[in-house]
């Protein structure tokens, strides 16, 4: 299915503007034309922009960066499969949280709090992941993931899906279903769907077990909008810091 996506997504790119799209992305090596980056930084949305800045916008984020390469692992990254689904289910066998694991005991919940959440580039994740001889595409028990935390499950999907030449994202915003009256900050991956021509949310750190323990009723590949609130709605997070009882750092415990 991604393999579709970045079909469709570089047809639509070349038979816009091939010739700007192309140079652009063949002689800047990964950098973001002129302007692009501040617009980039500041969190704004692509309203305003023209078309051309679109598909810019879409190319810068089709590369690995500094903080999503995978670095020497290139070839081990390559080899994961290119369907979504797929590619979520990968993630949920890498890494673990404290919070709510499947088989949650104190020894489990206790190995993997004492382990290191790092906060580095996608590959120095797999340095740890690739350590210890598992593949990647191998789910480990529980006590033998990668400690995680949101912006980990983020990026062990983003790393993938860039690779393969898909359009992907990290957002930071606010999360509503962790805990009802709150809005929990939260870090999920947005890849561009070009069959939908959209930037569709998917959270990689809700598992079978977070979505029966809390409830979940939508489809974690495809995250509502009224249930992540990103920084392209600073009016709406500013409306709910009011009506509910706090925005939460940090996933409180119901």
């Amino acid at each position: 299915m991604a393999h579709a996506w970045k079909a469709c997504w570089v047809h639509a790119l070349a038979g816009s503007n091939p010739a700007s799209s192309a140079s652009w992305t063949s002689t800047n090596a990964g950098q973001p034309p002129q302007g692009l980056a501040r617009r980039l930084r500041s969190g704004s949305a692509e309203e305003g922009l023209t078309v051309t800045d679109h598909e810019a916008v879409r190319a810068f984020y089709a590369e690995p960066g500094a903080m999503t390469s995978p670095g020497e692992h290139a070839a081990l990254v390559d080899a994961l499969p290119a369907d979504l689904n797929q590619l979520v289910s990968i993630v949920h066998g890498l890494g673990s949280t404290t919070s709510w694991l499947p088989t949650s005991t104190v020894s489990t919940c206790r190995t993997i709090a004492e382990r290191r959440f790092t906060s580095g580039p996608y590959a120095e994740m797999l340095d740890e992941l690739t350590g210890d001889g598992h593949g990647l595409a191998e789910a480990r028990p529980p006590d033998q993931r990668l400690a995680c935390r949101c912006r980990n499950f983020a990026l062990l999907l983003l790393g993938p899906l860039r690779a393969k030449g898909i359009p992907a994202r990290a957002r930071y915003g606010f999360a509503t279903y962790f805990n009802p009256g709150h809005y929990e900050d939260h870090v999920v991956c947005e890849f561009w769907n070009p069959s939908e021509e959209r930037w569709q949310l998917v959270d990689a750190q809700l598992d079978v077990v977070w979505c029966e323990r809390l409830g979940i009723g939508f489809d974690v590949l495809d995250v509502p909008r009224d249930q992540f609130l990103g920084s392209e709605s600073p009016s709406r997070i500013s409306m709910a810091s009011g009506s509910l009882r706090a925005i939460s750092s940090g996933i409180s415990q119901p």
